[in-house]
């Protein structure tokens, strides 16, 4: 197989997992009884991770919500590590989809497990 056709088939699977695992602009602003553009101002000071779809619309992964739907504190700490290196938010995504060592688990799974010490230095590690 081709290097270009295994990286597209990389994506394709990354974007599956985005869109499964993730929340609309819309729906999250209506969880959070806020308004679509209060989310968009949040994301873009990096307060919450949104990343922009194939489709183009951006979307919040999940696991950066505590069981109220309020973003963990983590979240704001791993977006200024990784824009501080010149990563933007979809790089940051891929980061954390990653899968780390024998368990399977990815970085994200450990976000949302309270392991954000964990989280932290792994990413500082491949920055």
């Amino acid at each position: 197989m081709a290097a270009g056709a295994r990286y597209s088939g990389a994506v394709t699977k990354t974007n599956r997992t985005l869109k499964a695992e993730s929340l609309s602009t819309t729906w999250l602003a209506s969880r959070l009884g806020s308004q679509p553009a209060r989310i968009d101002s949040m994301r873009r000071a990096g307060e919450l991770l949104g990343v922009r779809s194939a489709a183009g619309e951006y979307l919040y992964p999940g696991w950066q919500f505590n069981s109220q739907g309020q973003p963990l504190p983590v979240v704001r700490d791993l977006i200024r590590t990784a824009r501080a290196a010149g990563l933007d938010d979809n790089a940051l995504y891929e980061v954390l989809s990653r899968r780390t060592g024998m368990s399977g688990r990815r970085l994200a799974d450990h976000v949302r497990a309270g392991d954000p010490e964990y989280v932290l230095r792994a990413l500082r590690a491949v920055l």
